[in-house]
């Protein structure tokens, strides 16, 4: 196809000159071969050239931007582009496999699990519930006597470039869609994931965090394109987790990553994307820890323990077939199969788009009275929640487990910005970190050194308090909160 290039008149080819090749001056029976032969040159060059000369030439006006395009359709015709090259990048790697040292490390570590009765699951559900192997860790030992603990979200950038995926955003109360027209900030947008993955190294060679809390939104923009009939890691999950995880976040993945599922890692306006596997990758590596779609691990402090409660409230995002179709898991219009769906059920997942809303309703009351009684169950210093709904999405709910439960603290994300919420649902705190940059953010990154639209949170833990502090991407703390366990009462200074 490349060598035809020069047939349909493209700028750049050496017969552009030629009055032969100017659409105007062919008989009207072969303009339509023509100008199908111009989509694939214009779907062919925005993929071949480098990613920042491809966002610069859209900008600029090139194939996409026609001068006579509505603004509207040289936005979507360049959104449309983006997630062509994002989607079709993951088939680059499809022929990576496991390292003979990771294939010896799997092995040992699914022996560790089977001598704890724990099999590599079936099913992506099969272990729903399962409280996780307990983790052991050493104090952080740094300066200021805190253990700390890292969290994040929304962080998955498309592959292979890792450019943020495009996101709308409101500017002046308009929606108005990136990367055009929603004040784009070059350097930062399209490098955002990066940044923070940049801060996040740097403050880790200092504070030595023990392990990261994950709230989901993994891969952006609709999780693994290998579907969701099976829960063992394909070459494709692995060649994702190799460019999209370990490549960009280097030692820390050295460390346990406590995650959960967000509403893109099941496809984001559909339910049978490679969810599945993103499971079956916890029985690979055993610090991508996400045995099931809900679960809990304990974590043994010195002097104390901290239970942590996964949940999946991508409920919220599960829709009857017809309604909300861009955001809808359970949309007709994306889920395939003239609307009926792919069935799932080999993996766990639900069995077609009628079913889907359900599924996932049913799923969440099931979490609910689960987490309710393992919370009243914890003698531990610290119970968290993390998840990826925001918690303002279930104020009630949450306020309910703090006051006759006794839950801590929330930790949230698909909202893409950093939040903290100082016992901001009626003594509760909670924090929504979903600047991770896989995703352009909420508003523009505005603000200089103060901005929180990108970046990630640092617990500093103790038997006693916990001190939060929001990092964003120049390395500043934007924001910072002193939490207490409900089970004790707040010091009286003196």
């Amino acid at each position: 196809i490349c060598h035809l290039l020069p047939s349909c008149g493209h700028p750049n080819s050496p017969l552009a000159d030629t009055p032969s090749s100017m659409p105007w001056q062919r008989t009207a029976s072969s303009f339509s071969k023509w100008s199908s032969c111009v989509l694939t040159c214009m779907l062919l060059r925005c993929m071949a050239v480098d990613t920042n000369t491809w966002i610069r030439s859209l900008a600029a006006g090139d194939e996409c931007l026609a001068s006579d395009a509505a603004k509207d359709d040289r936005n979507a015709c360049a959104v449309s582009i983006l997630q062509l090259r994002s989607l079709e990048a993951m088939q680059e790697t499809s022929m990576v496999e496991l390292s003979e040292v990771d294939r010896a490390k799997a092995a040992i570590w699914q022996a560790e699990l089977l001598a704890l009765n724990i099999s590599v699951p079936r099913k992506a559900t099969d272990h729903d519930g399962i409280r996780w192997p307990a983790l052991t860790v050493q104090e952080s030992r740094v300066a200021d006597g805190f253990t700390h603990v890292f969290a994040i979200g929304d962080w998955g950038a498309p592959l292979p470039d890792h450019i943020p995926f495009p996101h709308v955003r409101r500017i002046h109360h308009v929606k108005r869609k990136c990367p055009f027209d929603c004040e784009y900030t070059p350097g930062v947008d399209d490098v955002a994931q990066l940044l923070v993955a940049k801060q996040f190294l740097s403050y880790a060679a200092v504070l030595n965090p023990r392990y990261v809390l994950n709230v989901g939104d993994n891969f952006y923009p609709e999780g693994f394109k290998d579907k969701c009939y099976h829960v063992q890691a394909s070459h494709e999950t692995i060649a994702a987790f190799n460019n999209g995880w370990h490549a960009v976040y280097g030692r820390l993945t050295q460390i346990p990553w406590l995650s959960v599922l967000g509403n893109h890692d099941y496809g984001g306006w559909t339910y049978s994307n490679g969810w599945s596997q993103q499971i079956g990758y916890s029985y690979v590596d055993r610090n991508w820890v996400m045995p099931a779609r809900f679960f809990s691990r304990r974590v043994h402090h010195e002097g104390f323990s901290v239970d942590y409660f996964m949940l999946d409230t991508n409920s919220l995002d599960a829709h009857w077939p017809f309604h909300k179709q861009e955001t809808n898991i359970c949309s007709y219009r994306h889920n395939g199969n003239n609307g009926r769906g792919v069935n799932c059920a080999k993996a766990g997942g639900p069995n077609s788009t009628q079913s889907c809303k359900s599924w996932f309703k049913e799923s969440y009351e099931k979490q609910k009275l689960w987490l309710r009684r393992e919370l009243e169950k914890s003698d531990a210093a610290w119970q968290i929640v993390v998840t990826h709904f925001p918690c303002d999405t279930q104020r009630s709910f949450w306020q309910d487990m703090h006051e006759v439960s006794g839950l801590d603290l929330v930790v949230t994300g698909h909202r893409h910005k950093q939040e903290l919420w100082s016992k901001g649902l009626s003594g509760i705190t909670c924090i929504v970190t979903g600047g991770g940059g896989g995703i352009t953010s909420e508003d523009p990154p505005i603000g200089g050194l103060a901005t929180h639209q990108y970046g990630f949170f640092d617990l500093a833990i103790s038997r006693t308090e916990m001190v939060i502090n929001s990092v964003n991407i120049h390395g500043r703390v934007v924001s910072r909160a002193t939490v207490y366990p409900k089970q004790m009462e707040r010091p009286v200074p003196t």
